[in-house]
């Protein structure tokens, strides 16, 4: 068990006056640990363990009752022989070492049915899995600063039950058969700060075939997986969540995962680039990409057969194929959204006899197909809804195709720019909206400030202050979020981007006592209780007053 820190500490007039506060709580020394720490001191292991190797440490912690630490102090572990499996909570300090199975079938780290943590540990040279956690209901586990791989098995293989969790902190998981593998039926994963790459197969693997199983990956790159970046499925009401993270040059999909029974995935401030296929496929329940950016690959930028697909904020590009490509039951939704310069089409949708397409403040341009193609069920109630866009420009919008051609939908189009349309047995309605306009005036496919690649709208560009004066439900932000207003000058603007001058972000507060020149200083991290150190100043201010006091006090005659 990792030491505690007091984080109470009463600080009296008295306590402060006799200046009582030792430096070693100032400096946030800690407790003792509930359980043994055992030292590891020793460059091998053994068959039968010996004392101070890492066998007899694990097998010394299955022994004792709660949880111990294992201490190790060697730069480097030759393994000898199999580790013992891990049966009850421990702590692993690596504190940097090296741990080499020399290329033999030699068995890792296996917790079986016990917590605990590992830190600070490179893996390297084990044919099986060189770590392996499998959790009981109400246990944890931490995973901080690993490094893993192995060529014939998971770098790092988990499974969790509902009430057990595992965070993964930081480390690097590669050339492996998969980097991360995540089963079970439920629980948590929570994966931050990582680095997975070079796996043969997915990078990160989940396999959930019953009970909600949450898994959050942020801040982490997946990268040269020989399969799927991310692959596996979900059931009763799981999800993933992929944020703030990169997932790139799979030589399948950078996101390859059903989501059944309620599940949902969402993707959210992340790119995924240049993976053979394109960025996300999957077959279920709801997924949402969210200030997000996908391109490259030969099939489609999004290929999905879901209930629901919704887009915002997100661009789809240079994809040899359809930016979307769905089949949704229930509703599309793309919003402050773009996709522009690929293959096929924009937006290529089959929905069902129910289902809602809306493309709302979005930019679908330069793209070699239809811009927006919807093929609905005849006789259906299905629909298709467009506003404030600017569908046009596309490659097949001339020569006596269409921009957007929909087959058996109700479309309404409103407060848009569209280039060539073909309506076929479908009612239309919902002017105003320009029709039959060949350039809409729009820079390439660039930054302009944001998260993703837009286009600007060009001087002289119909899609310029040309949205519903009286609009009441517009977003807040443009595409790029932030501070770029999604209604600038009083009145709305057509397509994904808002024009308006370049926001410029508030400065922090100036420091005040040094005349107002520069933000204060942050205190350095010692380790202390922030508490314990406001009162040990407070104390030293206060017999400071008290010394002056005196000092200044007339002596009496």
């Amino acid at each position: 068990m990792a030491p505690s820190r007091s984080r109470h500490f009463a600080l009296s007039a008295l306590s402060a006056l006799a200046l009582a506060a030792p430096l070693a709580l100032i400096a946030g020394a800690p407790a003792s640990a509930a359980g043994p720490t055992l030292v590891v001191n020793a460059s091998t292991t053994s068959a039968v363990p010996q004392p101070g190797e890492l066998g007899w440490a694990i097998e010394q912690a299955n022994a004792v009752t709660g949880a111990a630490t294992i201490d190790i102090q060697v730069d480097d572990i030759l393994l000898g022989a199999d580790l013992p499996t891990i049966t009850d909570g421990v702590e692993i300090r690596g504190n940097g070492v090296t741990i080499d199975g020399d290329g033999w079938f030699r068995t890792g780290f296996f917790f079986q049915d016990a917590g605990g943590a590992l830190r600070d540990a490179t893996l390297t040279g084990i044919s099986g899995s060189p770590l392996a956690v499998s959790l009981a209901a109400g246990q944890s586990f931490a995973l901080e600063n690993v490094d893993a791989a192995t060529p014939s098995a998971p770098a790092v293989s988990l499974y969790v039950v509902p009430g057990s969790e595992v965070l993964v902190d930081g480390g690097r998981f590669h050339d492996s058969s998969v980097g991360i593998s995540v089963s079970g039926d439920g629980g948590s994963v929570e994966i931050e700060d990582a680095s997975i790459s070079d796996s043969t197969s997915a990078g990160l693997s989940i396999d959930n075939t019953f009970g909600a199983l949450s898994v959050v990956v942020r801040d982490t790159t997946i990268e040269g997986s020989g399969a799927h970046a991310v692959s596996g499925s979900l059931y009763d009401t799981s999800s993933l969540e992929l944020v703030d993270s990169r997932v790139s040059d799979a030589d399948g999909w950078g996101l390859r995962l059903d989501a059944f029974s309620g599940s949902t995935v969402s993707v959210i401030r992340t790119t995924l680039a240049d993976n053979s296929y394109g960025g996300i496929s999957g077959f279920g329940n709801a997924f949402e990409l969210v200030d997000s950016a996908i391109s490259g690959g030969t099939i489609a930028g999004i290929e999905m057969d879901s209930v629901a697909l919704t887009l915002t904020r997100s661009t789809v590009s240079g994809i040899e194929g359809p930016g979307v490509q769905t089949q949704v039951a229930e509703r599309l939704e793309v919003v402050n959204s773009t996709l522009s310069g690929n293959s096929g089409s924009g937006i290529n949708a089959f929905v069902g006899t129910t289902a809602r397409v809306s493309v709302e403040h979005s930019t679908v341009t330069a793209n070699d197909g239809v811009g927006i193609l919807v093929d609905g069920d005849a006789g259906g109630d299905d629909e298709l809804r467009i506003s404030h866009s600017i569908v046009a420009g596309n490659a097949l919008g001339g020569g006596g195709a269409a921009d957007i051609y929909v087959s058996d939908t109700d479309t309404a189009v409103a407060w848009s720019v569209i280039g060539s349309s073909r309506i076929i047995g479908a009612a239309i309605d919902g002017d105003p909206a320009s029709w039959g306009v060949a350039d809409p005036g729009l820079e390439p496919l660039a930054d302009n400030g944001g998260p993703t690649l837009t286009h600007a709208l060009a001087d002289g560009s119909p899609a310029i202050d040309a949205g519903d004066p009286a609009i009441v439900s517009a977003p807040s932000t443009d595409q790029r979020g932030g501070l770029y207003l999604r209604v600038y000058d009083g009145v709305i603007d057509i397509g994904a981007v808002e024009m308006q001058p370049t926001p410029v972000t508030p400065a922090e507060p100036a420091d005040p006592s040094d005349g107002g020149d520069a933000a204060p200083a942050e205190l350095a991290d010692t380790g202390a209780d922030p508490v314990l150190v406001a009162g040990v100043i407070t104390a030293l201010l206060l017999v400071g007053a008290v010394l002056v006091s005196v000092r200044r006090r007339p002596r009496r005659s």
